[in-house]
């Protein structure tokens, strides 16, 4: 299967006019192992970075993302900021005080006070995505006429969701969910894991939010046709627990 897609759509955003979105709310307590009782997983070093958020923030930087928000809880903010003070990212910062909310519940609480009127990009401070190029996903957003494009992979260690993707232009066509560990599923050609980065145009917004949960979002999303899948070469790792985190340091 190939990312090489190319159909036409109207509208067509400049990756300048994009915002970034990193979620960083949750303080780990599974990886307390590894943590502590105040470091937020988020700045645990790895092989690869200085921090796992360092990943999200780097591929929106190269991909020539300006405003990148991270949203934070109150239990989060104080260690992450101090962490980027003097930092070049430019990071701005939404501070929330639902530490254990879903994606929609932060997004609308943000939607309230910053109305998003761009697409914008939402990644995971607690993920490494590796084997993919942000501003090449970008492209092939737009050239699809995607709504919503995310970024998928055969190799995910933490993965919830797994998504069958058209292997003539890379819609999904149908949704399951992860009833094994991820590193022990054998997948079939056209299957593939849903990482937590996902580029999104505002149309789709108000269905993400008057949605129950994840899955009955991406069941409508699929259904309507509106997602697509970005293939990734390499590893996704989301760290919920010490074993997660130690494919990072290897």
């Amino acid at each position: 299967m190939s990312n090489e897609i190319c159909k036409s759509t109207k509208e067509i955003w400049p990756k300048s006019s994009l915002i970034g979105l990193i979620f960083c709310g949750g303080l780990g307590l599974r990886a307390r192992e590894v943590t502590g009782d105040r470091l937020p997983k988020q700045l645990l070093p790895t092989s690869y970075t200085t921090t796992i958020l360092d990943s999200p923030l780097s591929h929106m930087r190269r991909a020539g993302i300006k405003e990148i928000w991270v949203l934070v809880s109150e239990q989060t903010h104080d260690p992450i900021f101090n962490h980027y003070r003097d930092d070049s990212f430019g990071i701005r910062y939404f501070t929330h005080n639902i530490p254990q909310s879903g994606v929609a519940e932060v997004l609308k609480l943000f939607n309230d006070q910053y109305p998003i009127r761009q697409p914008f990009i939402k990644a995971d401070g607690d993920e490494v995505n590796q084997g993919f190029n942000l501003g090449n996903m970008l492209e092939f957003h737009n050239n699809t006429g995607a709504q919503i494009t995310y970024l998928v992979t055969q190799q995910s260690q933490g993965g919830k969701y797994l998504v069958w993707i058209s292997p003539t232009d890379n819609r999904a066509m149908a949704l399951d969910s992860v009833k094994e560990k991820s590193d022990l599923l054998r997948l079939k050609a056209n299957q593939f894991f849903l990482t937590g980065l996902f580029i999104m145009n505002p149309v789709v917004l108000p269905t993400l939010l008057n949605s129950k949960n994840t899955q009955d979002f991406l069941r409508k999303a699929i259904a309507g046709g509106l997602l697509y899948g970005y293939i990734s070469g390499g590893q996704s790792v989301n760290v919920n627990s010490p074993s997660d985190y130690r494919l990072l340091i290897r």
